[in-house]
């Protein structure tokens, strides 16, 4: 049985995923009493598949704050060097995280799936007081009839009047509609559902594979022609498909138009054409098992505004991807929205009820509007040097040169960590 829903709540989460849970830890961590806060969430469980599968330096420190980034650090590969080969395994360039170790305690990135993530930040927010309430799907948001809050209806009938929303519930986020915020894309044009998708579109899979390569806590890319091949290793010892076999993260870029969920047959097809060779072998990986897959098409988008006051105390806020949207090159789209939500605990705990509050809210909000804003910017270069790489030997030379220069190895592992744009 789901557990009941109160009537009213100071403040409610929608969204149970990794930035509505680290919005609510970040609220107790900054004075917020547990009974203040509400979570909801519109499924009774949580996805069983890995999605997003990096965490980086600047979030591992905002996690950190929190409590939580040993427990994530205890249960990942930890990623130490990025590496684009051919498929012969010839390296062509790389990048290694060690470079950060002047500038935190965390110079690496972690590889570990997303639902695990979720469980580690649902342990410590139960552990803390939070209840999760589930299914519950919102499907109205209004001023309530004193015009002081905001009146959150339900699905199921319930209706919870509360003081501040925030808006956790991804990229179709309801919050974000019912508030009347658009998504705005790259060229500043409102992005509705059936607006049109970059070209270039990814395949992501989990997979075992008969003859694994050795991880190295290294994240492998391999360049083919006209398609990149990205292979990341990822331990199972949490249980997530239940097998002793070493599980690998797929991702294939190309221009090629796959299927919505590709089959073995189709991922064994990219792996023959795409991927890099066994080592001493000029034959193909083959996959004994699939256990999870997906097609992403490629948007990029930021709400128009992350916050609004919608009466005299009815106010949203949008953290992770329901504020913003974008390629999961680089694997930023996770770490931007858990920092949103820490920052934003700290922002509400420090500011709540007092005069400066809106004024607070305001200033956070174009402030994280700024970071996303940065972030769609690193990751749509991230995606037209991939495209150009795979198909402009010139590009590829220029690449190589460049990122032969230390200099310019650390700028970019500094940008991808996340650390200049915490």
């Amino acid at each position: 049985m789901p557990i009941p829903l109160p009537r009213h709540a100071k403040i409610l989460i929608v969204g149970a995923g990794p930035a509505g849970l680290a919005t609510g830890l970040s609220l107790i961590k900054h004075g917020v009493n547990p009974q203040d806060i509400v979570v909801v969430n519109r499924v009774a469980q949580a996805e069983n598949t890995s999605r997003a599968i990096v965490i980086h330096s600047a979030t591992l420190e905002a996690l950190d704050s929190l409590g939580c980034a040993e427990d994530l650090v205890s249960r990942a590969v930890k990623g130490t060097r990025f590496q684009m080969q051919s498929r012969s395994g010839t390296p062509l360039f790389g990048l290694r995280f060690s470079s950060l170790d002047s500038y935190t305690k965390f110079p690496f990135f972690l590889i570990i799936p997303q639902n695990i993530t979720e469980q580690v930040l649902e342990k410590h927010a139960k552990a803390l007081g939070i209840k999760i309430h589930s299914p519950y799907t919102v499907v109205g948001m209004k001023t309530s009839e004193s015009g002081e809050g905001l009146d959150v209806s339900f699905e199921s009938g319930d209706v919870v009047s509360a003081n501040f929303v925030v808006g956790a519930d991804g990229a179709r986020s309801v919050i974000r509609q019912l508030a009347g915020i658009d998504f705005m894309g790259s060229d500043g044009a409102p992005l509705h559902d059936d607006s049109p998708t970059e070209s270039l579109q990814s395949v992501i899979a989990d997979v075992s594979l008969s003859s694994p390569p050795p991880s190295n806590n290294t994240l492998y890319a391999t360049l083919s022609d006209g398609a990149l091949c990205i292979l990341a290793p990822f331990e199972d010892s949490h249980g997530l498909y239940k097998t002793d076999q070493p599980i690998h993260r797929l991702v294939f870029l190309s221009n090629v138009a796959p299927p919505s969920q590709p089959p073995l047959e189709v991922l064994q097809k990219y792996v023959d054409d795409w991927a890099p060779f066994m080592p001493s072998s000029d034959q193909s990986y083959r996959i004994s098992e699939v256990y999870w897959s997906s097609r992403f098409r490629h948007r990029s988008a930021a709400a128009a505004t992350f916050y609004k006051k919608l009466s005299t105390n009815g106010r949203i806020f949008l953290v992770g991807d329901a504020a913003h949207i974008h390629s999961p090159a680089g694997g930023q789209g996770m770490n931007l929205g858990l920092r949103d939500a820490v920052g934003l605990g700290a922002i509400i705990g420090g500011h709540f009820g007092a005069d400066d509050f809106d004024e607070a809210l305001e200033k956070h909000a174009v402030e994280r509007r700024g970071r996303a804003v940065k972030t769609i910017g690193l990751t749509n270069t991230l995606l037209a040097g991939a495209r150009n790489i795979m198909s402009n030997s010139f590009v590829y030379w220029a690449l190589k040169t460049l990122l032969a220069i230390p200099f310019v190895q650390g700028a970019v592992v500094w940008r991808l960590s996340g650390l200049g744009n915490r």
